[in-house]
């Protein structure tokens, strides 16, 4: 939580989800979403993938005033 809220994703705990209240890039995401929202989830899934959290997943979950990408607990970790 502490290296999303470091880098502008506003991360909120919601149930076994954390949600991003915030995109960094939400300037350049008005004008490319699938750009933006594919880059955030692929930096995310790296980004989890560096901490070794098997138990939880970076999905597409796109919603008005918020990040498109939501980390949920993993049914396979």
């Amino acid at each position: 939580m502490s290296l999303l809220e470091v880098h502008g994703f506003e991360p909120r705990l919601t149930g076994s989800s954390i949600v991003l209240n915030n995109c960094p890039f939400h300037a350049l995401a008005q004008e490319h979403p699938e750009l933006v929202c594919g880059m955030n989830l692929h930096l995310l899934e790296g980004v989890l993938e560096g901490l070794g959290q098997t138990g939880v997943r970076a999905c597409l979950d796109p919603g008005p005033l918020r990040c498109c990408v939501r980390m949920e607990t993993s049914d396979h970790g």
